[in-house]
């Protein structure tokens, strides 16, 4: 956990408290916090862009082995790490998406059953 740690002011018996050293980050304005369709397509853009960083990584290192003889800047064991978290990452948002589009379905289905459009 990235915290440090800010020990009691006065009371001695009193439990430390950690400060978070993160700041929270959203790409939504605050009027958009709480809407789901905007935090799903703001979840999608951070995870995709997350996925293409480590695949990026993983192309400049992999290319770096094949023409340098001091090798790529992440090992092949490093490189298969990133795929799988480029993978894990991916399908944690397409399971998000089926999930989404199963609610969706659902309320459609409701509405269409009661005569709505």
């Amino acid at each position: 956990m990235n915290a440090r740690f800010v020990p009691p002011a006065d009371d001695a018996a009193a439990p430390p408290v950690h400060v978070p050293k993160h700041q929270s980050f959203s790409w939504l304005v605050p009027q958009l916090k709480g809407n789901p369709h905007a935090e799903f397509i703001a979840l999608t853009m951070s995870v995709c862009r997350g996925a293409e960083l480590a695949l990026k990584i993983v192309q400049e290192s992999e290319l770096d082995r094949d023409h340098e003889e001091t090798g790529g800047y992440f090992s092949p064991s490093h490189c298969d790490q990133l795929k799988i978290l480029a993978i894990g990452s991916l399908k944690m948002l397409a399971d998000r998406a089926e999930a989404e589009i199963s609610d969706l379905n659902d309320v459609a289905q409701r509405l269409a059953a009661r005569g709505g459009n």
